[in-house]
């Protein structure tokens, strides 16, 4: 098994789907990144199949809200939306979408579209080797991550320690 980051997943979906009839909406983002990462895609991955882009508020989104947006999603034919919002944020949203949509995927890959669009630097290879990418991005920005790492690394550590001791 090898690890798989949502960036690199993003990377190789956008190059394999190019030229297919895969359509793709972007869901994510500060104001104005989605729509910068859509140009990205045409220019880095010649993807010209992102039929549409959203970036949630920042704040809970109502149901009415996350209605309009499925209404929006469905009508564009779209077959994947790729959710780059923060953990947890990102799965609630994806799951509270579900009953909106009806597409083939709903993908959520963390900070791709900002990675993408190049707003934030990825780790270098060695520290990605290490998977150690996510003490890189503390480093880089400590205010925004420490409190979500400090509760997100420990339960990570906790179920994979888990899943090795009943595997054995």
């Amino acid at each position: 098994m090898k690890q798989v980051t949502g960036p690199d997943y993003f990377k190789s979906i956008m190059e394999e789907s190019s030229g297919k009839q895969i359509k793709h909406y972007f869901c994510g983002g500060k104001e104005g990144v989605a729509e910068e990462l859509k140009l990205h895609c045409e220019k880095k991955f010649n993807n010209h199949n992102i039929v549409g882009c959203y970036s949630p508020p920042f704040r809970l989104m109502t149901d009415e809200e996350l209605k309009a947006l499925g209404d929006d999603i469905n009508s564009t034919g779209a077959d994947i939306v790729w959710i780059g919002l923060s953990t947890p944020k990102q799965e609630f949203f994806a799951h509270r979408l579900t009953k909106y949509v009806n597409v083939h995927f709903i993908i959520t890959v963390g900070a791709a579209f900002d990675f993408h669009t190049d707003k934030i630097r990825e780790a270098p290879w060695i520290i990605q080797s290490l998977y150690l990418e996510w003490f890189f991005r503390l480093c880089i920005d400590p205010q925004r991550l420490w409190k979500r790492y400090l509760e997100i690394v420990p339960k990570f550590i906790f179920y994979n320690i888990k899943e090795l001791l009943l595997k054995t």
